[in-house]
């Protein structure tokens, strides 16, 4: 028994790694010139679910624009809420391309991404890239960007109306005039309500 278990773990870790190492060659070719073989390795890896996400989040850090811009595409596409705080941290890339982007993808997890989102602006509301793509999230998760056609198009609207409770706040206190003071009390109170309604 023991010895077909040990046959079994060599075997799992073996397929691990030759995932691991396709995501890697897919990833690469986000580089290439080729329209069509940027657009297939993405499906690909798109594909391929949650056994990609690793991959792709950490891909979102890498130096090369096409690469941080293919891998968040790709993760908005897979949806998972084990994409989220990467994503979070992608809504600071040095290109407004990367930030929407990550938004975008944000937006298609959903409510999933809303822990490590708050979580952020509780530590980096000076970010002025991070408060701007949070407005970006929350303003479609409280519906207030119904009137967007894409969104419309693309994204199914929260209309629960305890969730607008918890987030208008946050989005109030990104409009405010001193958003760096405000922002992190109004974050830590809508995590706070968003676990008490979680918990119910």
């Amino acid at each position: 028994m023991a010895e077909l278990k040990g046959r079994l773990h060599k075997n799992n870790s073996s397929t691990k790694s030759s995932r691991g190492k396709e995501c890697d060659m897919l990833i690469a070719d986000f580089m290439s010139e080729n329209d069509s073989t940027r657009e297939n390795a993405r499906l690909s890896l798109v594909s391929m679910g949650e056994q990609s996400v690793g991959k792709l989040a950490k891909a979102l850090r890498d130096k090369r624009d096409q690469v941080r811009w293919q891998a968040a595409k790709a993760l908005g596409q897979i949806a998972s809420p084990k994409a989220a705080p990467a994503l979070v941290d992608a809504l600071e890339d040095h290109e407004v391309d990367g930030r929407w982007l990550a938004a975008e993808a944000l937006v298609a997890i959903g409510t999933h991404g809303l822990e490590p989102l708050l979580a952020a602006l509780m530590k980096r509301p000076d970010s002025i890239w991070l408060r701007e793509s949070a407005h970006h999230l929350l303003a479609h998760l409280v519906g207030e960007d119904v009137k967007v056609d894409h969104h419309l198009a693309d994204h199914p609207v929260t209309k629960e109306m305890k969730l607008r409770e918890a987030l208008t706040p946050v989005i109030e206190a990104l409009h405010a005039p001193d958003p760096v003071n405000q922002i992190p009390h109004a974050a830590a109170m809508a995590l706070a309500e968003l676990k008490r309604i979680g918990g119910k």
